[in-house]
């Protein structure tokens, strides 16, 4: 079989997980589960998610206000609304990169926004791998299953290429070899869009701001998560959550499914599972944190996209 035809299947593969998991722990034995949760926790989950999905844009708006992009933020954050459906159905969420054609107007180019797009891309999975290396570190004793030096490499390699990549001067020098082997029609054209690329591009001093503004918001997800546990009955400290869940969250970026589904539940029920945490509520945690943290949102970033059209 061909490569082109296996990479057309391999979404398939998380969903089935996902499957497999909710038919091995029983569908009403999941529901039941659901059910019980506890109110209380679950409302002020409701609540704080509301107040995250408010706060996700910031992380790709401050390196919009940094590239010069004028963009109000209550646009922006319908704009973040109406990705979210993209990234949700797409591997890896790579479908988020369709806020760049919404973006266009403030950014006057495409290429503009897809600089701001990768640019977000990177310091997701940055601050995803630092919370994942400092708490493997912290917990090292009990996640002995985890190569803590592979977590390592890969964090300094994203360093080194975000470095790389803000650099014009040193990608212009990489892109020359495959721009001398462009049709001369279109070296004119691609060597405008990666000017429009590198336009107002964040400086080094600004990037340490963009991360912690990057942490904190995937903490504050986490936290969510958290609660969500709680009102299920998972009572162990939110610190172990941030030992698991940026775990979860880098393996879920894996492209063999379709917004994280199975590859990301049978890792939570794993790393939950060195706690003693039953599998049944891990999975019903993860149900409850799609449908407060993604669905909802989804719902509301439809709206607005059926609107725009309108």
């Amino acid at each position: 079989m061909k490569w082109a035809k296996i990479k057309r299947y391999l979404p398939i593969i998380g969903i089935l997980l996902f499957l497999y998991i909710l038919v091995k722990l029983d569908v009403v034995k999941v529901w039941k589960q659901l059910i019980s949760a506890e109110p209380g926790f679950l409302i002020l989950a409701i609540v704080l998610a509301a107040i995250y999905t408010f706060a996700q844009p910031l992380k790709w708006y401050v390196i919009a206000r940094k590239q010069k992009i004028r963009i109000p933020y209550l646009e922006a954050f319908k704009i973040d609304l109406i990705s979210n459906f993209y990234a949700f159905v797409t591997p890896s969420q790579i479908g988020r990169v369709m806020r760049t054609e919404y973006i266009k107007k403030y950014s006057g180019t495409i290429a503009k926004g897809v600089s701001n797009f990768i640019l977000e891309k990177v310091f997701d999975l940055i601050s995803v791998f630092f919370l994942a290396i400092v708490f493997a570190i912290i917990f090292r004793s009990r996640f002995e299953i985890i190569s803590l030096w592979y977590l390592i490499a890969i964090f300094f390699c994203l360093i080194f290429g975000l470095f790389i990549f803000i650099n014009k001067r040193a990608m212009r020098f990489f892109g020359r070899i495959f721009y001398n082997f462009l049709p001369i029609r279109l070296r004119k054209k691609v060597g405008k869009a990666f000017d429009d690329f590198y336009e107002n591009m964040p400086r080094h001093d600004e990037l340490f701001f963009i991360f912690i503004i990057n942490l904190f918001i995937w903490i504050f997800l986490y936290f969510v998560g958290y609660l969500i546990g709680l009102s299920l009955g998972i009572e162990i400290d939110f610190i172990y959550y941030l030992a698991i869940m940026p775990i979860s969250t880098l393996v879920a970026q894996i492209p063999i499914t379709i917004g994280g589904i199975g590859t990301r539940e049978a890792t939570m029920i794993g790393l939950f599972g060195l706690f003693e945490i039953p599998a049944i509520k891990v999975f019903s945690m993860s149900l409850l944190n799609i449908f407060i943290t993604c669905i909802l949102p989804i719902l509301l970033g439809i709206y607005y996209s059926l609107k725009i059209k309108k």
